[in-house]
């Protein structure tokens, strides 16, 4: 049983009396005594503290410092006062699941407590995203809304007794009654009520889509014009790329069900000896999603070393790496525009420890490219590897040349040889799923790694195979590629251009700087996206909101999406609708 205690409390004369009668209650274990301290209490180090500390730990009573965090800590009391538990404050758990600077305070100090011996509580829980990340940093005790809300002595008995001393809402208990789930925290209200707002008014978030023609989409009865797919080169619609399915399922089925490690069809290793040929690339491993790749494959690059995350990787990059963490790397952050900032965070690690860097390719946002060549470079000087997340640049952008149709260069393989760079210390991942609209990814990785990969990545060794639909119409894809993807790039940077020199005119700012066809449009005001939505709806323009917090607060606004699929006559639509735009709502002029 843990009892909080006050300054005044602890200074009272008789408060040793009053503990030692509690401890002579019948029934009460040696040792089930512990008493929270606030952190204020103790930094003041005088003798009358001291003495009472240790009569308190004579009487076999365990000692916690509660909201460790907030009174200006000092690591000095943990070595010179005999206590047993830390309990980290609330306010260094609410953001640790988006925010790195508080991963790595809540982490440093279960360091440190493990190197002290002493036991570490989490308060505040109220996510089991938090939970999980806790757990896996090492942490093992936690309190919370995610547990419990305060209950009286009659609900806590009998909570208790119902899960057989166990008692967690939301699970099931030993008991097997389901508990009830605390409802969500004010601050999870808080953070996420921009994007559940979208998410219960606007047509444009959560839509359900009845119909699909090409780039024309019906959602009820409101037909618009498709902005927001991924779809880059229109393979989706390519009747070619179509035919191809049916000859494979009557050869393979719909769904051959092994994991790769039992058994993989004839189309895998074909498609990997041309994708790698593509890529210019040592060998490639193809499994199902970029998700379950970085999910899976971070964890062992990182192998318990340390792992640096670009600052605005895609989240599921960043899930990668605190997966990692949780298996015993360190995390740090770093930002790619500046590269001396990595330089000096990889130069402070130990010698002879793996290093990870991992960014995006091609920013999912904004759609622009890093400085490769000065971050390969210093990764290679630093002995570290380069994880690259190519989702968006793969089919897009590619090897540069004299006589290239247009500045995303030929053959669409790649930011890596794009920038032209070798994959010396890099690993590129990539997917089908954009511009090749097809449910696959892969790695570009040496032959030994990828045989490594086949024993210690969880997707190959566990899950499903992609459809066979999505392994023909990739396969198809890569021959539609090598006949007409260069021209169907060149289109669709030509589209793109238009709809950027029309905001230009228009003086409207957009966080584009490498005419890739992603374009982010932030607004003037925040506070305007659900009306831009709906007045985007209305027009008849399909695209995708950027709310808090899939977006930081100033980068709200929308993001535009061209493919090859979409024809002139949309662009001149959309480029319409944004002139119109522009007039009813202030968006944020060109810097």
């Amino acid at each position: 049983m843990s009892v909080n205690v006050s300054a005044r409390q602890f200074r009272d004369a008789g408060f040793l009396d009053q503990v030692g009668r509690a401890l002579r209650t019948p029934g009460l274990a040696p040792g089930s005594l512990q008493l929270e301290l606030t952190e204020t209490l103790l930094l003041r180090r005088d003798a009358q503290i001291q003495a009472v500390l240790e009569s308190l730990k004579d009487l076999g009573v365990h000692i916690a410092v509660d909201d460790f965090g907030t009174g200006f800590s000092s690591l000095r009391y943990l070595r010179d006062f005999p206590i047993d538990v830390l309990k980290i404050d609330k306010t260094f758990i609410d953001d640790i699941t988006h925010d790195a600077q508080q991963v790595a305070l809540v982490e440093g100090i279960v360091r440190i407590a493990d190197t002290l011996g002493l036991q570490v509580i989490a308060e505040g829980i109220e996510e089991p995203a938090q939970r999980d990340m806790l757990a896996g940093m090492g942490c093992r005790f936690g309190q919370g809304f995610l547990f419990a809300r305060p209950m009286t002595v009659e609900q806590s008995e009998r909570a208790l007794r119902q899960g057989g001393g166990r008692f967690a809402p939301g699970f099931t208990t030993t008991s097997g009654r389901s508990a009830r789930r605390a409802p969500p925290s004010a601050a999870t209200e808080k953070r996420t009520a921009g994007l559940e707002h979208l998410r219960r008014t606007s047509p444009m978030s959560d839509a359900v889509i009845d119909e699909v023609r090409g780039r024309r989409i019906r959602s009820g009865g409101q037909w618009l014009t498709d902005f927001a797919s991924c779809n880059y080169l229109g393979f989706d619609w390519d009747p070619e790329i179509a035919a191809r399915i049916h000859p494979e399922i009557r050869r393979w089925g719909t769904h051959p069900s092994w994991s790769r490690l039992l058994g993989s069809p004839r189309l895998y290793p074909v498609l990997e000896e041309r994708l790698a040929a593509l890529l210019g690339a040592p060998d490639t491993l193809l499994l199902p999603t970029l998700t379950l790749i970085h999910a899976s494959v971070i964890p062992v690059l990182a192998d318990g070393g340390h792992v640096f995350v670009e600052a605005s990787a895609h989240r599921t990059v960043y899930d990668g790496c605190v997966v990692a963490r949780g298996q015993g790397a360190t995390l740090h952050r770093f930002h790619a525009e500046r590269p001396e900032e990595l330089d000096a965070l990889l130069s402070s690690v130990p010698a002879r420890t793996t290093r990870l860097v991992c960014l995006d390719g091609v920013n999912s946002m904004t759609g622009n490219l890093p400085d490769l060549p000065v971050l390969a470079a210093l990764c290679r000087d630093r002995g570290a590897t380069l994880y690259v997340d190519d989702a968006h640049g793969f089919g897009v952008i590619g090897e540069r040349t004299p006589d290239e149709p247009c500045p995303y260069g030929r053959r669409g393989n790649g930011v890596v040889r794009h920038t032209g760079e070798s994959y010396d210390g890099i690993v590129m991942a990539g997917g089908f799923s954009k511009a090749y609209s097809s449910l696959l990814a892969f790695l570009a990785v040496p032959t030994e790694l990828k045989n490594r990969l086949k024993t210690s990545a969880a997707p190959y060794l566990y899950s499903g195979p992609s459809p066979t639909a999505s392994l023909a119409t990739a396969l198809a894809g890569l021959d539609v590629n090598e006949r007409r993807g260069d021209a169907l790039r060149a289109d669709m940077y030509r589209k793109t251009a238009r709809v950027l020199d029309h905001l230009a005119d228009l003086d409207v700012h957009t966080f584009n700087t490498d005419r890739l066809p992603i374009l982010e449009i932030p607004l003037g005001d925040p506070a305007d996206l659900d009306a831009v939505g709906a007045f985007l709806w209305e027009e008849g323009i399909y695209v995708t909101l950027a709310a808090h917090p899939l977006v930081p607060r100033d980068r709200v606004g929308f993001r535009v999406q061209i493919t090859a699929l979409n024809s002139d006559d949309d662009i001149d639509r959309l480029n319409g609708t944004l002139t119109a735009l522009a007039k009813r709502f202030r968006l944020r002029p060109r810097q």
